[in-house]
């Protein structure tokens, strides 16, 4: 488990994001990126840049790349 949003990204088969207490999502990480999920959660802007070593997307609020 973890609360840091590119590791979950990175690492993780099966992501779940939780709002007040209830699960908004559940699914991969491609899933996730393909969604506004986060960007309700969290009422801002995500935005998200490809990782040249991984070729998966890490994902930043509220600034530009």
């Amino acid at each position: 488990m973890t609360h840091e949003i590119n590791e979950a990204l990175l690492f993780s088969s099966r992501i779940l994001v939780m709002d007040k207490g209830n699960i908004v999502f559940d699914g991969s990480s491609k899933e996730l990126n393909n969604s506004n999920v986060l960007e309700k959660v969290f009422d801002t802007e995500f935005y998200k840049i490809i990782d040249p070593v991984t070729g998966r997307s890490l994902m930043f609020p509220g600034v530009e790349n």
